[in-house]
């Protein structure tokens, strides 16, 4: 039997360059990339009414443009994170909000649903070259320092205040102007997160040159896009249709092919021997779960304020800002109560927030009370999930690095 040792491979030195006195300036540069990035992917969805009158498209078709987004940038989110760590975690996400910022303006000019749809997958790619890279580069940032929990906890609450963000700025923009100024508005973002990086954010790569993962990457973006389609396509074929059904099956093979590849890589796009560690794959767990919940939430929710509440795009933004509120607030405490009552239980209590509120979320109707019913499950979500990412981020990010400390040669 191999040992442990030889089942995880060696990770690459890092090379630093001159690193900016400045961590807190460093910390909220990363934090605005990582604002715009979840927050783009949710800002389209109190826009969608107003799409549909615009562009003479319905609302199934203008789904696309929220699903084409997400679809490409889980797809490619993994090798693009392998790809900072060969070509400089600085310059990805130079490139990656260079990009955003240039094509979130042209997507503002679309005239037809097809060049929307297109220009979002554009946008996907461009945020996957962005996120992973913000997170390493904080860690490198932060390393032997008291304060690196609390930046990881920072960085987890921008995940989800920006999704719970995108919709109440959304719904601002469109009581006063037109559905793409949602558009013009991330690319200033985009613009100013840029120059915030090239004056804040040092340089970190691998220094060693190691071949690239290619047969992992195909077979990562085939599985994870294939299995985020299905998902997606769920609402219209079913879950026990045939399309939906072969897609995950499909893809849970693919996925299967491309652990027992990355075992098998000098360089693997991951270490699958991380998911033999209990606190790396329940910290993976809870993180999937909150985002899943997070994002099907704001999705349903702002649909139902406008669809079955009569609301306009501005009253829709300002009901769900208590989910923001409570998110803010609970955040940067999480990974606090964590070093005092332990990662196990500050991340379980938020998962029984969570299912808590989910379940209240499948018994609401049009008639419910806002204060007494609808503000007080945001609140519990927004406390679940925020007890749950800073805590579960760091959690993952350590195990992690006790194993880069511990096997290393």
């Amino acid at each position: 039997m191999q040992s442990e040792r030889s089942l995880i491979p060696t990770p690459m030195p890092v090379r630093r360059h001159a690193r900016s006195g400045n961590r807190g300036l460093a910390l909220t540069a990363l934090c605005l990339a990582v604002l715009l990035v979840v927050m783009d992917n949710t800002i389209v969805n109190v826009a969608i009414p107003t799409m549909s009158d615009a562009l003479n498209a319905s609302s199934t078709d203008l789904q696309w443009v929220v699903d084409a987004y997400t679809l490409s940038f889980a797809a490619l989110l993994l090798p693009a994170g392998k790809l900072s760590d060969r070509w400089g975690r600085r310059r990805m996400l130079l490139v990656g909000l260079a990009g955003f910022a240039v094509v979130s303006a042209a997507t503002a000019f679309s005239w037809a649903l097809w060049q929307l749809v297109t220009l979002r997958v554009v946008l996907g790619v461009c945020a996957a070259l962005i996120y992973p890279a913000t997170l390493s580069s904080i860690i490198v940032i932060f390393e032997g320092s008291r304060y690196r929990s609390l930046a990881v906890g920072l960085w987890a609450a921008t995940s989800g205040v920006g999704i719970a963000l995108g919709p109440i700025i959304g719904g601002v923009l469109l009581e006063h102007y037109a559905w793409n100024s949602i558009f013009w508005v991330c690319s200033v973002i985009g613009v100013v997160a840029l120059a915030c990086i090239a004056v804040a954010v040092p340089e970190v790569r691998a220094y060693r040159s190691e071949r690239f993962d290619f047969p992992g990457t195909v077979l990562s973006v085939a599985g994870v896009g294939l299995l985020v389609w299905a998902i997606i396509e769920r609402p219209t074929y079913g879950w026990l249709s045939w399309p939906v059904i072969g897609g995950i099956c499909a893809a849970l093979i693919i996925l299967a092919v491309f652990a027992a590849v990355e075992g098998h890589t000098h360089a693997p796009l991951i270490d699958v021997g991380l998911f033999r560690r209990a606190t790396f794959t329940s910290s993976t767990c809870a993180i999937c779960v909150a985002f899943f919940c997070l994002f099907g939430f704001i999705f349903i929710t702002t649909q139902w304020f406008q669809a079955l509440r009569g609301y306009t795009a501005l009253q829709t933004a300002v009901a769900t800002l208590p989910f923001a509120v409570v998110m803010a607030a609970v955040a940067p405490l999480a990974t606090q109560l964590a070093k005092r009552f332990g990662y196990r239980s500050v991340v379980s209590t938020g998962l029984l927030f969570l299912s808590a509120s989910m379940f209240v979320v499948t018994r609401v109707d049009a008639h419910c009370s806002y204060w007494f019913v609808v503000v007080p499950t945001m609140a519990l979500m927004a406390a679940g999930i925020a007890l749950i990412q800073g805590p579960a981020t760091d959690a993952l990010m350590s195990t992690v690095y006790f194993v880069k400390s511990v096997f290393r040669v």
